[in-house]
């Protein structure tokens, strides 16, 4: 889908954040960002946010990551390349309960 008028974000954020924010205010849709200036902007124009650990969790919950030894072992390849997270948020991450499968 051709993304239109990211060019005024560009000032602040990388052209991909950018693109993702026209394109989640274009389809009414959730934007996938976890750059602070990023989620910031998104957060002014009102756009619905989830991050690299809310796909991950939404991923546990609805099966395709298939047991909790797998969601571990993301948790930790993620912390092996610096990515950040509190330990309330991992907590809350490893404490997420299956309830289904994709429709």
């Amino acid at each position: 889908m051709p993304v239109n008028n990211y060019t005024a974000y560009l000032k602040s954020l990388h052209s991909g954040e950018a693109g993702v924010i026209v394109l989640a205010k274009q389809m009414n849709a959730i934007a996938a960002l976890d750059d602070p200036d990023a989620r910031k902007v998104s957060e002014k124009e009102n756009i619905r946010l989830t991050g690299t650990l809310g796909i991950v969790k939404v991923g546990y919950e609805l099966c395709p990551v298939k047991d909790m030894q797998e969601l571990n072992t993301i948790i930790q390849e993620l912390q092996a390349v610096w990515f950040r997270m509190s330990d309330d948020l991992e907590n809350e991450i490893l404490d997420t309960e299956k309830i289904g499968h994709l429709p």
